[in-house]
């Protein structure tokens, strides 16, 4: 599990818990102590998002898929989307959306991604649950065009329809093939997360 975090991009933090019985009941207790060394030894390993974008930059050079990786990523930023550096991507975030019915939390805020997939040389472009659930209808009506795989967020939000994200892996033709419906998907889902937003009972 901690493999398949990493390899999307996520920060990982190690929590410890003890558990103990008293009076038929279960008792868990956390250990919160580190030594301030470790601590700052943390800090001081974990890359900045300067350092992301550099060795992202580095990767895709290395693999010359400069010129579609930049044709993938402006599309998206054309759109109004923000894009937030991962490991191994970027994650494309809108303005913060209150919404009731998530499985954890009350706000979300990423939409989709974009990630290098270095032993394909494949673009991997994912979009989260609550998009998904936003534009339902319009994701179902092109999964016979795209082939969309399905599979459970490593940590993005569900909403109680839609508890999958949807991802589909690329090269620089079938982009060429894609790109209209995946510009056209995303702007959908901007329209509607807009309106959500102005609206929070609606998910």
């Amino acid at each position: 599990m901690v493999d398949f975090l990493a390899k999307r991009g996520v920060d990982i933090s190690f929590l410890t818990f003890y558990g103990y019985q008293h009076d038929g009941k279960t008792l868990l207790a956390k250990q919160v102590q580190q030594a301030r060394s470790d601590v700052e030894s943390l800090v001081r390993s974990r890359p900045s998002n300067e350092e992301r974008r550099k060795t992202l930059a580095a990767r895709i050079e290395k693999l010359g898929m400069d010129a579609f990786w930049k044709e993938v990523t402006e599309s998206f930023r054309k759109l109004g989307y923000k894009g937030e550096p991962l490991a191994n991507g970027l994650s494309f975030c809108l303005p913060s959306l209150e919404i009731q019915k998530l499985n954890y939390g009350k706000t979300a805020r990423s939409v989709h991604s974009v990630q290098l997939d270095e032993s394909s040389k494949k673009i991997r472009i994912t979009f989260f649950p609550v998009a998904i659930h936003l534009c339902e209808t319009k994701f179902k009506e092109q999964k016979e065009v795209i082939s969309f795989k399905q599979e459970l967020p490593p940590n993005a939000p569900q909403t109680d329809q839609v508890s999958e994200q949807w991802y589909c892996l690329l090269d620089a033709q079938e982009w060429e093939t894609h790109k209209g419906t995946f510009i056209t998907l995303a702007s959908n889902v901007y329209t509607e997360w807009d309106k959500a937003r102005r609206n929070v009972n609606r998910v």
